[in-house]
């Protein structure tokens, strides 16, 4: 089975807006979050898709922009 255009990925999706102070849109992903933005935990985890998606959608929502600072996603787990 084949993915058409109409058929993207979660990971693929992005969702495009204007961050408060910003002349130009932002856009975020699952991908890009989770490759650049998240914190990776101490034992190399990253966030999950659904924890990406809350977080991209807080962002657009309250029009944070986390390449500047406005937001993080750290992450964390019980190994020491």
């Amino acid at each position: 089975m084949t993915n058409s255009p109409a058929q993207k990925s979660v990971q693929e999706r992005t969702v495009e807006f204007m961050p408060l102070g910003c002349t130009e849109k932002i856009k975020l992903s699952v991908k890009i979050v989770q490759n650049l933005i998240a914190v990776p935990t101490r034992s190399g985890q990253t966030c999950s898709e659904r924890d990406a998606l809350k977080f991209i959608m807080l962002c657009s929502a309250r029009k944070l922009n986390p390449f500047e600072g406005d937001a993080f996603l750290i992450g964390y787990d019980s190994q020491s």
